[in-house]
């Protein structure tokens, strides 16, 4: 694996998607280093779950966790942790949605992985569609705004 870039994709699931998480993270896997491959050059994808990111990183304040995750640093060698945001689930909760939305205002790429086409859209935004559902109020958005007329 020596001279191989690894890119490290944030994978913003659902907390209550445990099961299915690892061959999600294959086919992610699958899709995402082809591509790659074509714009950087050899490379290997590693996947790291929002699970793992909040059991490590999270300490009482859910809206400073999800803003720090987009910048967030490995504590001796300064490099981002998480090249690239993806998530799997249209609908989303409030803290996939601050995840999302900081990536965003942040200019970092995120994309919507769909598991059972295996494909990948540009996520460009994050709407609140119901503020009392915490657990699902939030739609990511995949296409271009329109433009203003």
């Amino acid at each position: 694996m020596e001279g191989r870039m690894r890119v490290t994709v944030f994978y913003a699931h659902k907390a209550s998607a445990e099961y299915g998480l690892a061959g999600a993270a294959t086919a992610l896997i699958a899709c995402l280093e082809p591509r790659l491959a074509k714009r950087l050059g050899p490379c290997t994808v590693a996947v790291a779950y929002g699970r793992d990111d909040y059991q490590h990183y999270f300490h009482g304040d859910w809206d400073q966790w999800a803003k720090e995750i987009p910048e967030r640093r490995h504590a001796m060698t300064g490099k981002r942790l998480y090249d690239l945001f993806v998530c799997p689930d249209m609908t989303v909760g409030r803290a996939t949605a601050g995840i999302i939305q900081a990536c965003l205002a942040k200019g970092r790429s995120v994309f919507h992985f769909d598991t059972e086409t295996l494909k990948l859209k540009k996520v460009t935004g994050c709407e609140c569609v119901d503020d009392n559902d915490w657990a699902g109020g939030y739609q990511l958005i995949t296409h271009q705004p329109k433009e203003a007329q």
